[in-house]
């Protein structure tokens, strides 16, 4: 999904040249893609909509921009194909963009044998493609981590 959001980045001196914007948008994107923030889960920075302030503290020039971002923020219900990381007794281990989620195996609702999960009639293995149904979720110290069921 698209959204604008406001990023803060600072530039040394030595970056303000003719090539300023792109030298932004660069550090914009070593700050912030692939991470999360509450607004969700970074996948990229687009571009700078809009340049809202800039200050000097300290020799530093900081700078808040308005970019706009594609961003993937987890909701209760939806239904996201993963990748299997790992298949434990407890539960399957996926993740999509970064963000961790586990689906538990609290009512042996699947069969682990050999490093396979056996639910109904699939067989899953590490690196399938699953369907998955977000149940729970939780955003802490910049992390999203979910709990899901197999859809």
């Amino acid at each position: 999904m698209i959204k604008n959001l406001v990023l803060d980045c600072s530039l040394n001196p030595s970056d303000l040249n003719s090539n300023y914007q792109n030298v932004i948008l660069k550090i914009l994107k070593e700050l912030y893609e692939n991470k999360s923030v509450h607004s969700g889960y970074i996948i990229s920075v687009n571009k700078i909509k809009e340049y809202i302030h800039n200050s000097i503290v300290d020799g530093i020039t900081k700078v808040k921009t308005l970019c706009e971002c594609d961003v993937y923020k987890p909701v209760v219900d939806d239904i996201i194909t993963c990748k299997v990381n790992m298949i434990h007794i407890n539960g399957i281990f996926v993740n999509k963009y970064n963000i961790k989620i586990l689906i538990p195996n609290t009512l042996n609702i699947f069969d682990i044998q050999d490093n396979k999960c056996i639910y109904k009639d699939k067989i899953i293995n590490i690196n399938d493609d699953i369907k998955v149904v977000i149940k729970q979720i939780r955003f802490e110290n910049f992390n999203y981590t979910c709990i899901g069921n197999i859809v």
